[in-house]
């Protein structure tokens, strides 16, 4: 037998690092008293590790009264570029109802304006020739405007909808509610009546919205893209057909316009119409903050007390309703929903609440630049506005494709997770003479001598340019204790009547072979999942009875191996811990910047506060995705496989963190697969085998060579370091 590694599983002295006042404090306590004046001397040992922009946005945000902090201004190059892109819509507005096969001066638009506003003759302007103000009032000002709600509502509706599938390719088309629509309004076109199609636009887009979301089922998002391709795919199919066996002549022409997209018959009943829709799009704009929470995934969103499932089916059926008035005057414009969004986070960064706004904006000037040139290009014919939308996004996609491949092969190649390798159904525990398996759920224990390797060096918490937030502290009242839990998919038990405690103030560690159901115990001991039999209590609190928000106060969960969306910084990650703490559709605060700043801090992240999270390290990304659990405030942490795909250095480092984090009293929870890890820096151990617990107590208890030999299928025993005398595993 070789020894795999040194795994001392008998118990250790307590760490210096570990307790006392030179303990680094974490968010969820007191930690070390900040000195009542502080200087220069007084700032963290690795501040010069830190970047300029850093320590501003530090020092930015804990200006004031940290008692009633203010609310943070948005950044102002954001508020800049949302200000001049508004004044550069007003302006082409303007100029884009001057340009046409009759010129107009921009002086002659302000006359017809002001006249039909009334304020011409408070203006001293005179009135413009009937034929001229006709022109501008009756053809050109309806169709601008049209063509501005459009192109907003579009890129609105294509950003939101690549937030909720995390799909950078989703736009209305996509997911089938162009075509839907396109269907409706066909049908009502064959039929002559024209006025009904706004009300069967909306009813296709519903119809197509049901079907996708029927056929996607409850599974991936990845399902529900594909589920509205087919939608898409068989509403144009039924399109087609229709109009092959029914249309003729005139219908024929203009059902075909109107399928290439056209705003040529746009008038003040279509402005009306669409402006009307915009009231949605106003509100949508409000809502990225929650987008945001999109991030990295819908348990994610869930740990952050945000109700995935029902915020999704709210969005989707408010992009459908938008969708549907937006087509139903301006027919099928492809690219808009798609291209735009993409440009956006190109030069804002992924916050939506920044994000959409833009996007917004953007579609607007977009549409009315491409309906202008439609109409002026070939005048006095006229192209289709799909035709010049279609020209124009065909190569830049295919640019946004080429710079996104050369992006991607210069950063780090992202950590990938096999699917469903914790989703194996179980079988009975095999057999108990070895007196491992539980009979109940454990008492709690009190928190025994910490053990595991010394934690590297922390900063001193706490200077005069960046004080300390204050935060709820973590009292170590609470622990984690589950009784009888069950959880089945299609049928199936995946783990069954598990019964386990986690004592506050220890590190927990969920053990087991591969297919055992350790990621899916840690979904139902977080709240991502509902158990289908048993209980889950956090101190004398019942999960199943505590609101998403409430919970997301409690129990902060770190998933394997998360990918964050795109362009996401390791601030705006953390950020998203503080969304429990806030209203869902209110901006961060000063307080949660400082709060986010300070896990950044405690998690040995700061200096890469501003950096893309795509192109740190593995060690680092999980470290901000620590940052992102420890701004929840939680009593229970929750991680699954922490230490995957990290190399040995970056995997001490994590752990190291998790036991200064269970330090301050709360409860560590985590799967790991490394058996020496686990009984070098777990309190306790709970050993799965078939979603069953198989035994539970102290690590050192649990990891015995011959309950490992059975479980895991392996030889394994116990060796002393005549060094040390330390007791270590060894493996064959």
């Amino acid at each position: 037998m070789t020894p795999v590694g040194a795994a001392p599983v008998g118990q250790r002295e307590p760490s210096a690092h570990s307790h006392g006042a030179g303990a680094a404090g974490l968010p969820h306590g007191t930690g070390a008293a900040r000195p009542e004046s502080a200087g220069a001397d007084a700032r963290p040992a690795h501040r010069g590790n830190e970047s300029a922009a850093t320590r501003r946005l530090a020092e930015a945000a804990t200006d004031g009264d940290a008692a009633h902090p203010a609310a943070p201004r948005r950044p102002l190059h954001s508020a800049a570029f949302v200000a001049g892109l508004a004044a550069v819509l007003i302006a082409s507005i303007l100029i884009a109802i001057t340009l046409g096969s009759a010129h107009l001066s921009l002086g002659e638009v302000l006359r017809a304006l002001a006249t039909h506003l009334g304020v011409n003759e408070a203006l001293r302007l005179d009135p413009l020739t009937t034929i001229r103000d006709a022109i501008v009032w009756e053809l050109r000002v309806p169709r601008v405007l049209t063509a501005a709600a459009v192109g907003a509502g579009l890129a609105l509706c294509g950003a939101i909808l690549q937030a909720l599938t995390r799909n950078p390719l989703a736009d209305p088309y996509l997911l089938g509610l162009s075509s839907g629509a396109s269907l409706g309004a066909v049908s009502v076109l064959l039929l002559g009546v024209s006025v009904a199609l706004p009300a069967a636009a909306f009813a296709g887009a519903m119809l197509a919205l049901t079907l996708t979301v029927t056929l996607g089922g409850r599974g991936s998002m990845n399902r529900t893209v594909l589920a509205g391709i087919a939608v898409s795919q068989g509403c144009s199919a039924v399109v087609s057909l229709v109009i092959f066996w029914t249309a003729t002549g005139d219908s024929y022409r203009e059902i075909l316009s109107w399928l290439m997209g056209s705003l040529a018959g746009a008038q003040w009943k279509s402005a009306a119409i669409v402006w009307a829709a915009a009231i949605i799009g106003i509100a949508l704009c409000f809502v990225g903050n929650v987008l945001d929470a999109f991030g990295f995934g819908d348990d994610a969103a869930t740990a952050l007390g945000v109700p995935a499932g029902r915020v999704r089916l709210i969005l989707f059926v408010a992009t459908a309703l938008l969708t549907g008035a937006l087509v139903s005057q301006s027919g099928a414009i492809g690219f808009v929903g798609l291209i735009l969004p993409h440009g956006v986070r190109m030069v804002v960064g992924s916050s939506y609440r920044v994000v959409l706004p833009v996007s917004a904006l953007a579609g607007a000037i977009f549409l009315i630049w491409a309906d202008t040139a439609a109409r002026t290009v070939f005048s006095p014919r006229e192209l289709p506005v799909g035709v010049v939308t279609s020209a124009i996004g065909v190569p830049v996609f295919a640019w946004l494709l080429r710079r996104r491949s050369k992006v991607a092969l210069a950063r780090p190649a992202p950590a990938h997770v096999a699917a469903g390798v914790e989703d194996a159904a179980p079988s009975p525990a095999r057999g108990t003479e070895l007196g491992y398996a539980s009979a109940g759920c454990e008492p709690a224990i009190p928190a025994p001598a910490l053990r595991g390797r010394a934690p590297a060096a922390q900063p001193t918490p706490g200077s005069a340019r960046f004080p300390r937030p204050t935060l709820a502290p973590a009292t170590g009242e609470f622990g984690l204790r589950a009784a009888g839990v069950a959880w089945a998919a299609d049928g199936t038990l995946i783990i069954d009547g598990v019964d386990c405690v986690a004592p506050a103030g220890t590190v927990t560690g969920l053990i087991g072979p591969n297919g055992s159901g350790k990621s899916t115990l840690l979904r139902v001991l977080a709240g991502l999942r509902a158990p289908a039999g048993g209980t889950v209590m956090v101190g004398d609190r019942d999960l199943a009875a505590l609101s998403a928000r409430s919970r997301a106060r409690v129990i902060a969960a770190v998933e394997q191996a998360p990918q964050p969306a795109a362009g996401m910084t390791a601030l705006n990650a953390v950020l998203l811990g503080r969304i429990p703490h806030r209203s869902l559709l209110a901006s961060a605060t000063r307080q949660d910047t400082s709060a986010a700043l300070e896990s950044l801090r405690q998690a040995g992240v700061l200096h890469a506060a501003q950096r893309d999270i795509s192109t740190l390290s593995g060690g680092e990304r999980q470290r901000v995705h620590i940052a992102r659990a420890l701004a929840q405030e939680p009593a229970v942490l929750v991680l699954d496989e922490p230490t995957t795909y990290l190399d040995v250095g970056a995997q001490l480092d994590v752990l190291r963190l998790l036991r200064e984090v269970a330090a301050r009293g709360v409860t560590v929870i985590a799967a790991i697969h490394e058996l020496t890890l686990a009984a070098d820096f777990c309190d306790r151990a709970i050993m799965l085998d078939r979603g069953r617990v198989r035994a539970a107590g102290q690590a050192s208890e649990v990891l015995r060579p011959r309950l490992i030999a059975e479980v895991y299928g392996v030889r394994c025993r116990r060796l002393t370091d005549p060094a040390t005398g330390e007791s270590v595993l060894s493996f064959a």
